[in-house]
């Protein structure tokens, strides 16, 4: 049986379903095409490599029509590929059409933020396939360090001076069935590396990612956090420090585990604002600010 995802009715040029069979990744997607000239083109899932150029292609094949929508499937061999296990390789992901001597190139889209729990790893390469949304809605593979996948989903003031943090973390080399003797950690750094500051989460029940992206053994009712970080606290975060990266930390049996650093999303306001709050020593502002997005 094929472990696959299937996200939303079937749109033009939009991710359908995500999934996998041994180490073969199957990859279905929408394409609106007129009739007149459906049978004489050659579809195509194209990879770019974003920083060479570098190609991979992978033939569609058409496995049903809804209406002048074609529902397409592709077959994507990562072991054959090991160009696409490259630290820091960057995937962009096409839908060619092919007609005589013409061919016609899209972006795949998606319309869902978290692909990165859809993940590939193989059991012999040091690291693995992350799919992902860019900020314009379309769909990318990011090759990484096997590490934690985590993400902060939403931020928000909720008091004086206190910031909540909700999101997801989880370690894909550890047993799901390990889950509750894993310890999670929030950390915090400065660039120099002068400042380091770990705090405990509460740990979340997540049914909503396992019924969204869980399939086969892949469960994620346990992966999810939450934190309310008081930022008035002079011990956990002492006035006048530069500013912090974040990262999540996981602990497994004395082994330690660390994601790359965080974005975060703030729930209430755009990330270029603040909060203000009065202390006994006057007032202070917070201000949340990424240092990169997912291009």
């Amino acid at each position: 049986m094929t472990d696959r995802q299937t996200f939303q009715k079937l749109e033009h040029l939009t991710l359908r379903q995500l999934g996998y069979r041994d180490a073969i990744m199957y990859l279905q997607a929408g394409l609106h095409l007129n009739p007149s000239v459906n049978q004489a083109t050659s579809k195509i899932l194209l990879l770019v490599e974003r920083a060479t150029g570098a190609e991979i292609e992978f033939p569609f094949r058409t496995m049903e029509t809804d209406g002048e929508i074609n529902l397409l499937e592709a077959e994507v061999d990562v072991p054959s590929h090991p160009e696409l296990l490259l630290e820091g390789a960057v995937w962009d992901l096409y839908i060619c059409v092919d007609l005589d001597d013409t061919r016609r190139k899209y972006r795949l889209q998606s319309n869902n933020r978290d692909l990165e729990l859809l993940f590939f790893y193989g059991r012999d390469s040091e690291h693995f396939l992350v799919p992902y949304t860019t900020i314009k809605g379309n769909v990318s593979f990011r090759c990484k360090e096997k590490s934690v996948v985590a993400k902060v989903e939403s931020a928000g003031f909720t008091g004086e001076g206190i910031l909540t943090l909700e999101g997801y973390a989880l370690n894909p080399l550890w047993k799901s069935g390990e889950k509750d003797d894993i310890r999670r950690k929030l950390v915090f750094k400065n660039e120099d590396g002068s400042f380091e500051r770990k705090i405990k989460v509460q740990s979340v029940k997540r049914g909503d990612l396992s019924a969204r992206y869980g399939f086969g053994s892949r469960d994620f009712d346990w992966i999810g956090f939450r934190v309310d970080l008081d930022l008035e606290n002079e011990e956990w975060f002492p006035t006048g420090l530069d500013p912090l990266a974040l990262y999540v930390e996981l602990e497994l049996d004395g082994a330690q585990a660390q994601s790359d650093e965080l974005e975060i999303k703030y729930a209430e306001a755009p990330l270029s604002e603040a909060s203000v709050t009065k202390t006994e020593k006057g007032r202070k502002k917070y201000r949340i600010k990424n240092k990169k997005d997912m291009t």
